[in-house]
């Protein structure tokens, strides 16, 4: 089996894998370890790769933010927020012109109608 960066084979993976979300694998996981590949010591699940703690994203009201990702965080889409390495930092930037603020595929945004 061919295992993703800064991740190694292992019989016994964990079923619920330390990660950026859950720093430690969870004591009440109720997937038993199975053949597959974890990430190396040293680094943490980030969706479906292993970075550096560093490069860890943000949690933001229950959702993950992978880090470097740009989001709106009012549901008027007044300020837009980005996540840096598990801190997040916020400007005023209003959707303007011939953008309005909507949602696509679960993602709050400025979007042209159409």
């Amino acid at each position: 089996m061919k295992c993703s960066a800064n991740s190694m084979y292992s019989v016994t993976a964990p079923g619920c894998p330390a990660s950026c979300i859950s720093k430690s694998p969870s004591a009440n996981c109720e997937t038993p370890p199975s053949e597959g590949c974890m990430c190396n010591p040293g680094y943490l699940l980030s969706q479906d790769r292993c970075v550096p703690l560093a490069q860890c994203g943000c949690n933001v009201n229950g959702r993950y933010i992978v880090s470097g990702e740009k989001f709106y965080a009012d549901s008027d889409c007044q300020r837009l927020c980005r996540c840096h390495r598990g801190m997040v930092a916020c400007q005023d930037k209003p959707c303007t012109g011939k953008k309005s603020c909507g949602v696509r595929k679960g993602v709050r945004g400025c979007y042209t109608a159409g």
